[in-house]
């Protein structure tokens, strides 16, 4: 598939992972669905997605002087205020829902990161699974939230969109998940020359079918699977309220919200059971040993939040750069291929201009090992350059040596277009 077509599916996996939260602000905020709230909601968290990949894009900048790269990557960070703050008075001035605020505003701040983290990122580091579980717990969670609106029309309406952009959801990291499999595959280069496993055109095959079937069985099973997620999801929910009451439950004493608004009690009985006051100690007291528990990455959390804004960007000691490449005689082609995997992580993940080239061509040298003409522990740069130009037949890649050479030996930074130059290589030499 088009590198392209499969950013797009990425991006919009991660809009999509905020729908659970469009929902509820429709049912729970405004009692009802009108259709051109979706847009206007999706157009506002277009404008957060655009802000979080232009700040992280402006960090990524190598132009940027050492002293001040760590500021910008703090004030990066925190120019969500900006975009937050307009929404707020846009919100104040027009005066809007409070449901706005309650629903609208932390999926747009999350939109924003979704932003900020995708900039000069493969779409396989685009959407993960954890958007996907992003939108399976918050689904989860908001159709026990929907439920307290004494409304069955609504809350019927909320579980088939739930299920439908479930179906969606599916469908997309099926998709995405499949295509970077094929992709890891494809990339296993023999003289040069791509290689395409055998049986894996028919798994995909295989594969897609399965998913397409399953997908629009669940769209057309939507409304009964709603109906029976939110009955059993309601019975648990008495249930759990059933053990923090004296009284016994009374269906016509049931004051679950009747009103967009909210508003009156969610149980009908009064009084806290014993069983509810040991409850609500033993929460207390595993609140307080996970934060002791957790100290070290709580401080590490908000250290790691700040560091940018006092320090410059300290060198990984256990990356070892050098200018030799050497292969240990006992990993096998299956090792070779995870170590790859997992420098060229650590090359999207950099930031630093200088390290970020360094990795690029260390992975370089690591993609040659899967040649005829794998370097060797003596091999020096001119050697290199020569390897690849054979190994990977392309003449245009000595570019890259003459600016690893300013960069390694110089002391110089890379600029925009030689990182561009050497990424547009490294994504050619992975197809």
């Amino acid at each position: 598939m088009s590198e392209r077509f499969l950013m797009i599916l990425s991006v919009l996996g991660q809009l999509l992972s905020v729908f659970p939260f469009v929902v509820l602000c429709e049912s729970a905020g405004f009692g009802g669905f009108t259709w051109w709230h979706y847009f206007a909601l999706y157009a506002v968290y277009a404008v957060f997605y655009i802000c979080g990949r232009a700040c992280a894009l402006w960090a990524l900048d190598g132009n940027h002087s050492r002293s001040f790269r760590p500021k910008a990557f703090f004030l990066s960070r925190a120019a969500f205020c900006v975009p937050t703050v307009v929404y707020i008075i846009i919100c104040a001035v027009f005066e809007l829902s409070s449901c706005l605020y309650i629903y609208g505003l932390p999926a747009a701040l999350i939109i924003y990161y979704a932003g900020y983290t995708s900039a000069k990122k493969n779409y396989s580091d685009v959407f993960t699974r954890g958007w996907f579980a992003l939108y399976f717990v918050t689904a989860l969670i908001f159709t026990i939230l929907m439920y307290f609106i004494k409304d069955e029309s609504i809350t019927r309406v909320a579980g088939v969109q739930l299920c439908v952009g479930l179906g969606v959801m599916i469908v997309l990291a099926a998709i995405l998940t499949n295509q970077t499999n094929i992709d890891l595959c494809t990339r296993q280069r023999d003289s040069g020359r791509i290689a395409l496993p055998r049986g894996l055109r028919r798994y995909n095959c295989l594969l897609s079918a399965a998913i397409s079937v399953a997908a629009v069985a669940l769209l057309l099973l939507a409304v009964p699977l709603a109906q029976l997620l939110s009955s059993g999801l309601l019975a648990l929910l008495r249930l759990i309220l059933s053990l923090f009451q004296n009284t016994e439950y009374d269906e016509a004493e049931d004051e679950i919200l009747s009103s967009p608004d909210g508003g009156g009690p969610l149980w009908g009985g009064t009084g806290t059971s014993a069983l509810a006051a040991i409850l609500q100690m033993l929460l207390y007291i595993g609140i307080i040993v996970v934060i002791i528990a957790c100290r070290k990455q709580i401080a590490a959390f908000f250290r790691e939040l700040i560091a940018p804004l006092f320090k410059v960007r300290e060198e990984q000691p256990s990356l070892a750069y050098a200018d030799e490449f050497s292969e240990l005689p006992e990993l096998t082609r299956g090792s070779r291929r995870k170590r790859e995997q997992q420098l060229y992580k650590l090359y999207r993940k950099e930031q630093d201009p200088v390290q970020r080239y360094r990795l690029g061509y260390r992975f370089i040298l690591t993609r040659l090992c899967f040649t005829q003409y794998p370097p060797e522990p003596a091999d020096f740069t001119d050697i290199h350059r020569i390897k690849c130009e054979r190994g990977f037949h392309s003449e245009d890649i000595g570019k890259i040596f003459e600016v690893y050479n300013d960069v390694r030996y110089g002391g110089r930074t890379p600029t925009n277009e030689e990182l561009g130059f050497e990424e547009s290589f490294i994504e050619e030499i992975r197809r």
